[in-house]
């Protein structure tokens, strides 16, 4: 009985989730972060924030910088974009750090303290600001102030 009552949940559960999708677009959204002095922002994190209040709890976009401050956003697979509309834009640029400084919150190198102190991390009140809109280049220059 108790596996009955299980499958039945199990499936019933399977339903709910699978009706909950929205039929989501997003068009590629790319760019570049650098200091006001050229320094590319390499290992940034930049994270795209939907402004308009029904889309405050939608998927954040976000990239990693390459080594020439470049970025791919990503909200649902791999460098697919974000959706069209308008973002405040924070990035955050942790400086790399020796090992054996190890900070627990890096899944990958060992971080070091936001190299732009924090002033372009602030979601609620962010000093970047971009608007992704489907159907033309979403290419967006970042300078940030170091």
């Amino acid at each position: 009985m108790a596996r009955i009552i299980f499958c039945c949940a199990l499936a019933a559960g399977t339903l709910v989730l699978a009706g909950c999708g929205d039929d989501v677009t997003t068009t590629v959204a790319s760019g570049t972060v650098r200091t006001d002095s050229g320094t590319p922002c390499d290992g940034a994190l930049v994270v795209f924030h939907p402004q308009e209040s029904e889309r405050i709890n939608d998927p954040k976009p976000v990239a990693t910088c390459d080594d020439q401050g470049k970025f791919t956003l990503t909200t649902f697979q791999k460098d697919d974009g974000a959706e069209p509309g308008k973002y405040g834009v924070t990035v955050v640029w942790q400086a790399k750090v020796k090992a054996g400084r190890l900070s627990l919150s890096s899944e990958s190198e060992p971080v070091g303290k936001d190299q732009l102190k924090g002033k372009y991390g602030k979601p609620a009140s962010p000093l970047l600001t971009a608007e992704v809109t489907a159907g033309s280049p979403n290419t967006f220059e970042f300078i940030v102030e170091k």
